[in-house]
């Protein structure tokens, strides 16, 4: 994930640099649901999610466990975004290449 979002990281440095796409959406990342960090207010950025997971404690060692939360699917959107070298936002590419073409506003 940290070689397409160099700024996303993790308390926990080695699940930092080998998160895959794979670990974060199937929930092996080590965090817990930490429902403190949403809902994000309208002025928060990507970093200001970004900066916030990097200090949340992990619950369980990296893919050691499954354990449910949103935040890793914030991050796969972004980093997806940011993989497909376009230069967009998440947003900008989910509406250019899924909403738009499937006429839906």
């Amino acid at each position: 994930v940290s070689s397409v979002l160099p700024q996303f990281r993790l308390k926990d440095p080695v699940a930092s640099l080998q998160c895959r796409f794979e670990d974060a959406m199937s929930h092996r990342t080590g965090l817990p649901h930490h429902k403190m960090l949403m809902p994000l207010a309208k002025n928060d950025t990507l970093n200001t999610f970004l900066d916030r997971l990097a200090h949340l404690e992990p619950h369980t060692e990296f893919r050691s466990t499954v354990e449910y939360n949103n935040h890793m699917w914030t991050v796969t959107g972004h980093a997806t975004a940011a993989a497909l070298g376009d230069g967009v936002t998440y947003e900008e590419a989910l509406k250019a290449r899924i909403f738009d073409k499937a006429g839906m506003k």
